[in-house]
């Protein structure tokens, strides 16, 4: 889904007990690798995969507290003037109470701070509705993969001491 940021939309002050906070120190990429790994289903053997991406310097990630506890989680990269929000989740509990819209709002003014044109949202089909509201416009649709498991490789390299070498 595709918005243009440079007129950016009003934010309207809330007391909604809804606060998003960036994610710049080592504990706040481990909560949002948490929330994110729940969120998808994600196996959790790969968050440190995830903690590396969220502490990338050139994208922007943020963690939403909903009466102080985390609850959702965004991400979004950035290269010259464009933004590229792939990884918004919201725990089940905490969904349809604006917490995703908040996230994207952060998303916006942190897009638009940096000077960016215009923000995409890869969006599964149940955010769609919510881009909307915002002004997105579908531009595509994409299919989200996820990894599976690692596999088990204890034991491997001693079974391949265990094997004949060749003459």
């Amino acid at each position: 889904m595709w918005l243009d940021v440079r007129a950016p939309a009003p934010t309207i002050a809330r007391e909604d007990g809804i606060k998003i906070r960036p994610a710049v120190h080592a504990s706040d990429h481990y909560l949002w690798t948490q929330i994110f790994t729940e969120v998808f289903g994600i196996p959790s053997e790969y968050e440190d995969v995830f903690e590396l991406i969220v502490a990338k310097s050139h994208s922007f990630s943020a963690v939403a507290y909903a009466d102080g506890q985390p609850v959702g989680c965004l991400s979004m990269a950035i290269e010259d003037s464009l933004a590229v929000v792939d990884n918004l989740g919201v725990l089940p509990s905490s969904r349809r109470h604006g917490v995703g819209r908040r996230l994207l709002e952060a998303a916006h003014a942190a897009a638009a701070a940096r000077g960016v044109k215009a923000c995409v949202v890869v969006a599964a089909p149940a955010g769609t509705g919510i881009c909307a509201k915002l002004g997105y416009e579908v531009v595509t649709s994409v299919t989200h993969l996820r990894p599976a498991p690692r596999p088990d490789l204890t034991g491997v390299s001693q079974g391949l001491a265990e094997q004949p070498t060749l003459p």
